[in-house]
């Protein structure tokens, strides 16, 4: 699957296939651009810098990379995360959707912020992802980023944002 709209900024999926099904070069790949985006060159939101977690180490890598890329389908906890295909794809968007929350142009009109308690949300509706910072007074850090594959769950974000916006 590819994005949906025609932002300029939001560059297109990245997937397995891409890589020629060859899984090690392609988490390889992910990490990455989880170590260039979060960690070398983190983005700015409201002119503060936003990270990921990094530790624990898990296999040698960040803890945050994982939450990134892997999805707890049955809430059990971290040591149950399975590897996530739509989380992994758009990896590489959270930056740019972070850098660019503010775009009035047409094709950014329907991606909204919010914020509950110290986490802000910004949900880009029309490609069904969304980014959630944890707001840590001198800095961010993304707590996750994912594809919303559920109708309802989209459904119960935008109660949430018409509530807390």
């Amino acid at each position: 699957m590819e994005k949906i709209t025609n932002c300029e900024w939001l560059p297109m999926t990245i997937s397995l296939n891409d890589y020629g099904g060859d899984f090690e070069k392609y988490f390889d790949y992910l990490y990455d651009v989880f170590k260039r985006d979060l960690l070398h060159n983190q983005p700015l939101y409201k002119g503060l810098r936003v990270g990921a977690r990094k530790y624990p180490l898990v296999d040698n890598k960040h803890e945050g990379f994982y939450h990134l890329t892997h999805r707890d389908y049955e809430k059990t906890g971290f040591s149950c995360r399975q590897f996530d295909t739509r989380r992994s794809e758009r990896l590489h968007w959270i930056k740019p959707v972070i850098e660019n929350y503010g775009c009035t142009k047409n094709c950014c009109s329907r991606i909204k912020v919010w914020t509950e308690k110290k986490r802000v949300h910004i949900l880009f509706e029309d490609e069904r992802y969304v980014v959630v910072l944890d707001n840590r007074k001198t800095y961010y850090v993304v707590v996750t980023a994912y594809y919303i594959d559920q109708t309802h769950t989209l459904n119960k974000l935008l109660k949430r944002y018409n509530y807390y916006k």
